[in-house]
């Protein structure tokens, strides 16, 4: 037998990573999400989302949850802003070390929100579940029996008769490690939490050219492009 040294292993993973190459048609799935991103695009876990502006300081670091604030790219800011249901939510898409659903809040043991009932008005919605802590209400989960695999939200505030924040976390089927985090700030009722939950996976299938890579992003971005440029993709 002959014996492999280190540089006839070397030529030996090359040949075998081209063979490959070849036989899945010229790239891989980790060949293209690999290639150099343009100045608009970022990368979270296996998918590729162009912000149609140049994002470069907005590239997440290598951190535990690398994350992209959505509104600091401008037209996208003007866009949730000019929707009732959106106009003051911050968004976020967050990638986890782990899968969303690992941690996800209403599939988890809920005996440390042991209060069901003697809402304040301000938690008081039809047709969601309610849990909180304690009876101060300063960490109360909401979230529907029917989606509660696929949005919930939590709520506190120190008088929840005067001012409340909501966070709202949404999953992406496409990467089961990243999850759409809207951060509702003073929300007034009639909450709208399930259209807030839609808005943004429909901004996120919008942004997200991963299986698309090779169409080109408008030139100038503007608040029509979800309508114009996105009516192919899933809206949720």
């Amino acid at each position: 037998m002959i014996p492999i040294t280190s540089s006839r292993q070397l030529y030996l993973i090359i040949a075998l990573q081209i063979l490959f190459g070849i036989q899945m048609g010229g790239h891989s799935e980790a060949d293209v999400l690999t290639k150099e991103l343009s100045s608009s695009q970022i990368k979270l876990g296996s998918r590729v989302f162009d912000f149609r502006a140049d994002v470069r300081k907005l590239r997440p670091s290598e951190s535990y949850a690398p994350y992209v604030k959505v509104n600091e790219v401008d037209w996208l800011r003007d866009f949730l802003e000019s929707l009732p249901e959106t106009k003051n939510v911050v968004f976020e898409i967050v990638r986890l070390n782990h899968p969303v659903l690992d941690h996800w809040a209403p599939l988890r043991d809920l005996s440390s929100l042991p209060i069901v009932s003697g809402f304040p008005e301000a938690y008081q919605v039809d047709g969601y579940l309610t849990f909180a802590n304690s009876v101060n209400f300063r960490d109360v989960l909401l979230f529907k029996k029917e989606f509660a695999s696929d949005f919930y939200i939590r709520c506190g505030g120190s008088n929840p008769s005067f001012s409340v924040y909501c966070g709202l976390r949404a999953t992406y089927p496409p990467d089961p490690t990243i999850q759409l985090v809207g951060h509702i700030y003073a929300p007034s009722k009639p909450y709208r939490f399930e259209q807030v939950a839609n808005i943004l996976r429909r901004v996120a299938y919008c942004l997200d050219v991963t299986d698309r890579r090779d169409i080109v992003p408008p030139r100038s971005p503007n608040p029509r492009l979800l309508d114009e440029d996105c009516k192919f993709l899933p809206s949720s």
